[in-house]
């Protein structure tokens, strides 16, 4: 059978995961399509999957690395199936999740670096697992610039995301990026767009407004693409 990002599926009777463990608790929505040999579908759980496991469940396969939020399926092993519950269900209960887990996650870091990174993460999966992502052809990429811009901002002024300042950004933007950040022209004209939309998520999280920002953005995302391009700004590095 052909799969098609978008579709729902759910593993077939009898599959068993590599450990030979049962995998069919495993529903969800295609968001992915590796068309390599061999063919793996990635499939996002609906909320209703990750009930399977425990929240300490969770924290404890986010800090071994593993992402349990989506799996990689054989399409030989799926079949189409019907969604089981509307997707603001799924996108509001993946960001509860999410929340929950880093709330102790975060709690256990050591140190401002370990804290830091650990943000980054959070914001990466909360990002990756949102519908303002979904706007965006390249999802990976623009996930990346979120973790960038988070730690540039972090290593250069000392803000967070919940309070980031026109300031801060206008710097970042127009003078950091351009001259240290190697990347095509699309990457940079996404990272005003891809800010823009990652701000949404700092709205639902403090229940305030960031409607300046994203004007700021909004107004400086054609300067960010020139000064870019335009090698007098200075020498790019790779970081």
């Amino acid at each position: 059978m052909n799969f098609k990002i978008g579709d729902f599926v759910r593993v077939k009777p009898g599959i068993k995961g590599t450990e030979n463990e049962s995998i069919e608790y495993i529903h969800g929505r295609v968001v992915n399509i590796q068309n390599k040999t061999p063919e793996l579908l990635l499939v996002r759980l609906d909320s209703i999957a990750l009930q399977k496991f425990t929240l300490n469940e969770l924290v404890q396969y986010e800090e071994d690395g593993y992402n349990m939020f989506e799996y990689n399926l054989y399409p030989l092993d799926a079949v189409l199936s019907d969604p089981r519950e509307p997707m603001d269900i799924t996108y509001a209960e993946h960001r509860k999740l999410v929340d929950a887990m880093f709330e102790i996650i975060l709690q256990k870091a050591k140190d401002e670096n370990t804290y830091i990174e650990k943000l980054k993460d959070k914001y990466y999966r909360k990002y990756r697992l949102s519908h303002y992502i979904e706007k965006f052809e390249k999802e990976r990429r623009a996930a990346n610039i979120v973790i960038i811009h988070i730690g540039f901002m972090w290593d250069h002024h000392k803000e967070l995301p919940v309070n980031w300042t026109v300031e801060a950004m206008e710097n970042i933007c127009l003078h950091v990026i351009p001259s240290s950040y190697i990347a095509d022209k699309k990457f940079f004209k996404m990272y005003c767009p891809v800010l823009i939309s990652f701000l949404n998520i700092i709205e639902e999280e403090t229940g305030n407004s960031q409607n300046r920002l994203k004007e700021f953005l909004n107004n400086i995302s054609d300067e960010l693409i020139f000064r870019a391009n335009d090698e007098k700004i200075g020498t790019r590095e790779n970081i």
